[in-house]
């Protein structure tokens, strides 16, 4: 029986995390950091909350948005406009870079005018693809 008990507890213990932000952990201000998060690039686009970014962070900037796979899970997440590197535009579908973020403590990102259900961030750096 201990054999049994002991064959579930490694097996549920080796089951790696999918989600982005997991294993954040936040500091007193409610903010956590994650870095050298390897993605799969998909596509840039017009940030979704800048304005709701801007009032969690001070001189927060922001009008482009990174479309990405990070672990089979799909993410559309605004980038600190400081931030945004050159090479972002000649990025192709599928390319592996590796992302910087900032996760705000608070599970009503408003996005579009509406709540989302997921924790308010921003990436404040991308590099393309250590060799």
């Amino acid at each position: 029986m201990k054999e049994l008990f002991l064959i579930a507890f490694l097996c549920l213990g080796s089951v790696t995390s999918t989600n982005l932000f997991d294993d954040v952990i936040f500091n007193k201000q409610g903010i956590g950091y994650k870095t050298n998060i390897p993605v799969i690039y998909d596509s840039i686009g017009r940030a979704p909350n800048g304005e709701y970014l801007k009032s969690l962070q001070r001189n927060f900037k922001t009008t482009t948005a990174l479309s990405f796979t990070y672990k089979d899970n799909e993410y559309y997440i605004s980038i600190e406009e400081k931030n945004c590197p050159s090479f972002l535009n000649n990025l192709k579908k599928g390319d592996l870079i590796f992302i910087d973020i900032v996760v705000f403590n608070t599970l009503n990102c408003y996005s579009m005018g509406r709540p989302n259900k997921t924790y308010c961030s921003y990436i404040n750096k991308i590099q393309k693809k250590q060799q």
